[in-house]
């Protein structure tokens, strides 16, 4: 699903009957199919000022195709090789972000990471230590064990 505030839509793919679909986002009104193929595998779908975005597993190992909002048969694809498992799209408008990020400003006070956890609240974190007392500054480590599960890499302190 995604919202088009330049337009007032609404877009969202359905995996079932593979098409891209967008309605008015006020009224519920105004039905349409952007787009319908039988050779696709759509997942996921993102709009973009005037281009929609989506996700489809089956052409080239998983890929990320983009067309227009008005005639999205003229798509191309931006990323090929993806996997078949590509699940989510999403777009990063800069101008629909807004507030403040506390972890913007000196890294929030932390010496290693910031987390940011919303309402302008943080919290610190080390990569590989161990937080200290302060909650900001990160322990002194001899050494820590590195290892994986599948595809996460975690570590302990040693």
């Amino acid at each position: 699903i995604s919202v088009d505030y330049q337009d007032g839509k609404l877009y969202w793919c359905d995996a079932r009957t593979d098409k891209i679909e967008r309605i008015d986002l006020e009224t519920g009104e105004d039905r349409e199919v952007v787009l319908s193929s039988n050779n696709m595998d759509m997942f996921s779908v993102s709009v973009f000022e005037e281009f929609i975005y989506w996700s489809d597993r089956t052409h080239a190992n998983g890929s990320i195709k983009r067309g227009s909002k008005d005639n999205a048969t003229d798509s191309v694809p931006l990323r090929t090789g993806i996997g078949v498992q590509l699940k989510d799209i999403k777009v990063f408008n800069r101008d629909r972000q807004k507030g403040t990020n506390v972890c913007a400003v000196d890294n929030g006070g932390c010496q290693q990471l910031c987390l940011y956890r919303g309402n302008g609240q943080r919290a610190c974190a080390c990569a590989h230590g161990m937080l200290a007392e302060d909650g900001a500054s990160c322990r002194e480590y001899a050494g820590y064990l590195l290892y994986s599960e599948r595809t996460i890499l975690k570590s302990v302190h040693l």
